[in-house]
């Protein structure tokens, strides 16, 4: 009985000890600061869904901190609140950062990125297949079950070469020098650096703009709601 007792104990000493110091841990957390874990814009970027909290993950298929943030990302983009809209943007810094870019907006405008862009990550960082050319992207991507010519085709549109331009106006609105990088409602720039240095702070400190943001804009809902009562009554 004593034996019992005493393992009974040792367990609940373990399982408290454990919580206490898993919310030291929390709480040892330092709230994010502007200009350390992330940067104001100086002058707020339109976002494409004005009466959602957008966050933008600016990203490059060869980066291998960008392969290392895709896995936590995807999960975390899965389970986002009605509120929040995600979007992904290419960097397009340089030639072969253009070359990426292209593909990455070639399977957006396709409608096929969610089910290839894992993939193009894989192919480049592990499979040392670094698609240079659209020849070898229209071979990459007939693997996964997307037509050829429709690829090229695509590719090689106007549309295509329209929204690349259009975004590289974008990113230098956000400033950004290096990936990957996450914007938050065009107002909030989160780089990867001495102070955000792993997938998990880039999340964190995301999160917590997030929530920033939502408490900014719930007076202005609360306020349209009322009118909107007051207009309803009247």
């Amino acid at each position: 009985m004593r034996r019992l007792f005493m393992a009974g104990m040792i367990t609940f000493i373990t399982l408290f000890c454990a919580s206490v110091y898993a919310q030291i841990g929390v709480l040892a957390l330092p709230e994010p600061q502007a200009g350390k874990e992330y940067t104001i814009l100086p002058t707020p970027v339109p976002t494409s869904e004005p009466n959602k909290i957008e966050v933008t993950e600016v990203f490059w298929y060869g980066c291998p901190h960008c392969y290392d943030l895709e896995p936590i990302i995807n999960k975390w983009s899965k389970n986002l609140p009605a509120d929040v809209h995600f979007v992904r943007m290419p960097a397009l810094f340089s030639k072969l950062w253009n070359i990426h870019g292209q593909l990455f907006i070639t399977l957006d405008t396709l409608k096929v990125e969610d089910k290839l862009h894992s993939a193009v990550f894989e192919s480049i960082r592990q499979r040392k297949n670094l698609l240079l050319t659209p020849e070898d992207m229209a071979d990459f991507v007939a693997q996964h079950g997307v037509d050829k010519a429709k690829f090229l085709e695509t590719y090689n549109s106007f549309g295509v070469q329209a929204r690349m331009e259009k975004d590289k106006k974008v990113l230098n609105k956000y400033g950004i020098t290096g990936v990957p990088a996450i914007i938050v409602n065009g107002k909030y720039r989160i780089d990867f650096n001495d102070n955000v240095a792993e997938p998990a702070d880039l999340m964190r400190v995301t999160n917590y703009l997030i929530e920033k943001e939502r408490a900014a804009l719930k007076p202005a809902n609360d306020s349209s709601v009322t009118e909107k009562a007051a207009a309803t009554a009247n």
